[in-house]
């Protein structure tokens, strides 16, 4: 949603309400039980007062510190740039003191992949989370299927490729 009001430039005094209007199911029962006691005063409800009950609610806690030592823990193991990507993005907003800046962001990015890439990454010492990682997949190992060629026949000045269903060998009278 953020992201929403973000490139829309919403308001703050809308954006409650436009996020509440694509809240569905669970989600707009909470809502509709819930806005009375989050703002008691009965004024416009502000966009960090939602969002602090929102997530209390539907990200306890336990959940949170959870979804935090996850983080703090993130590494690329064996996945793709990508997909560890995608877990960083996904977990980083658990923990916004430890990725509050785009140094932090990008240096904790680094530290998590893996040995061999994060050595050549280094070098290159990426400004920005989206600098790092496009370096990073340009040095991302292709995976195996982008790894195997066709088999190019030797000896010959040029591969041939020959289709088998239409090649009919020489017939070849016996010797007797």
């Amino acid at each position: 949603m953020e992201t929403t009001f973000e490139s829309m430039r919403c308001p703050d005094e809308h954006k409650v309400a436009c996020a509440t209007y694509v809240l569905q199911k669970d989600a707009e029962l909470w809502w509709s039980d819930n806005k009375q006691s989050i703002n008691p005063s009965g004024g416009i409800t502000t966009w960090e007062t939602f969002k602090e009950a929102f997530l209390k609610y539907y990200y306890p806690k336990e959940t949170r510190i959870k979804k935090q030592q996850e983080f703090n823990h993130l590494t690329q193991g064996d996945r793709t740039v990508d997909q560890y990507d995608q877990d960083f993005m996904r977990l980083r907003r658990f923990t916004p003191s430890l990725a509050d800046t785009e140094e932090k962001q990008t240096e904790k990015f680094v530290l998590g992949l893996n040995p061999k890439t994060r050595r050549m990454l280094e070098a290159f010492n990426p400004k920005t989370n989206e600098e790092a990682l496009r370096t990073a997949k340009a040095l991302e190992e292709p995976s195996e299927e982008k790894k195997t060629e066709p088999t190019v026949a030797t000896g010959r000045k040029r591969p041939v490729e020959v289709d088998t269903t239409e090649f009919q060998p020489p017939f070849h009278r016996p010797r007797y």
